[in-house]
């Protein structure tokens, strides 16, 4: 008997790298980006003390939560 469930989704989502799509929901970088600018989406950047490099992660449920509010405006239920 093989189980049906669905794997975990991921909490945080990384910033696609230049030129490419993020594996999600095939938006591209500058769009998160200009997402998160506007509030549109939630990040939270990680780097170790001291350091001025780090990474910034995605919070996928506003992501989602933002995908699924643009679909209901086209077509709403």
């Amino acid at each position: 008997m093989t189980s049906t469930t669905n794997p975990p989704r991921a909490e945080y989502l990384r910033f696609p790298k230049n030129g490419q799509r993020c594996p999600v929901t095939g938006l591209t970088r500058p769009f998160l980006y200009n997402l998160a600018t506007l509030g549109e989406i939630k990040t939270v950047s990680l780097r170790h003390r001291g350091k001025s490099r780090g990474v910034r992660l995605i919070i996928a449920d506003t992501l989602i939560a933002y995908i699924k509010s643009r679909v209901e405006e086209v077509a709403p239920e």
